[in-house]
């Protein structure tokens, strides 16, 4: 689904792929078994997740609450709930970060997963000894739609932007800590957009990476980055393809598996089809899930019947 910035049910549904015009054009294949994990149980309970299904076999079409099983740790999401859960997980692994990568905080919203970056950085980068550098990006406008827009496309205003999809004008990151890649650069080699790398040196014009998923270690330069925002002034940034991957949105970690723990943060509850459900699924142990803003065992889904393609259940 290419989600909509609004976030509102028809914006979701009038940009889902079954709403394109090119949908009658696409083959679907169907997911027949699951690699990810052996548990059938939880197999099950995800796939009627998916679909909408709650425990008592009603189908649900919109948001919904569900009832999480007992395999999954589940916290009311207090403040001291979260201090506790992240030093727990965190702490014994603040300098090793190939194990830090193991594990992975999940979220909704990406001012949610900015909150736990921060405060996760800071901690591996103390630590670690490790001098926390920040590279401060150019940015550019390049189309202005409107005289109004025009009065309001100041270098402060583009400098303040910050989407999910860009790093930030200011950039505060160091040597050892997890970045995510954000732009398709060498799919052979596994720089592809949501990569999870390993950042090994910090030079003024170029970084020096480690893939997490292969070894691999190769050098990034900064690169022009176009996005457009909210008032429709489109730009330009200069800047590194990355940012910090302590925590992601349940959006970023489709198609991503993680070994270790998944710290869920429901506090801000998913808002649009399917969130709840990647972001359940992406464990390799449903005993390795922790659901952080889950009283009684609940939380928030959203699922739209009409943009569930129908297939076989999953095995």
């Amino acid at each position: 689904i290419r989600l909509s910035l609004v976030g509102s049910e028809m914006c979701i549904r009038d940009r889902s792929c079954v709403s394109s015009i090119l949908w009658d054009h696409f083959t679907p294949i169907s997911l027949t078994r699951q690699f990810r994990t052996v548990h059938q149980e939880f197999i099950q309970w995800a796939s009627q997740l998916g679909y909408g299904i709650d425990s008592d076999g009603m189908v649900h079409d919109g948001p919904w609450r569900v009832t999480f099983p007992s395999w999954f740790d589940c916290y009311d999401g207090t403040d001291q709930d979260v201090f506790n859960i992240m030093k727990s997980t965190f702490d014994p692994l603040l300098t090793d970060p190939m194990a830090m990568a193991a594990n992975q905080i999940i979220c909704f919203t990406h001012e949610t997963a900015t909150q736990h970056n921060d405060y996760l950085a800071n901690h591996a980068a103390r630590a670690m000894n490790a001098p926390v550098r920040t590279m401060k990006a150019i940015n550019s406008a390049v189309k202005v739609t409107s005289d109004i827009a025009s009065a309001m496309a100041t270098p402060e205003f583009i400098d303040a932007v910050d989407l999910h999809s860009l790093p930030p004008t200011h950039l505060h990151f160091f040597e050892g800590c997890i970045v995510a890649l954000h732009r398709n650069i060498d799919v052979t080699r596994g720089l592809t957009n949501g990569a999870k790398l390993i950042v090994q040196k910090i030079g003024i014009f170029v970084i020096r990476v480690k893939v997490i998923s292969n070894g691999i270690v190769a050098d990034i330069p900064r690169m022009k980055l176009s996005a457009k925002a909210s008032n429709g002034i489109e730009f330009e940034r200069l800047q590194f393809p990355v940012k910090l991957a302590y925590a992601i949105t349940s959006n970023r970690s489709q198609g991503q598996t993680f070994s270790n723990k998944v710290i869920i943060d429901c506090r801000s509850p998913s808002f649009a089809h399917g969130q709840l459900y990647v972001a359940c699924t992406r464990a390799t142990d449903p005993n390795n899930i922790i659901i952080v803003g889950a009283p009684m065992q609940q939380a928030i889904a959203v699922t739209y019947q009409d943009l569930i393609i129908r297939s076989h259940d999953v095995y």
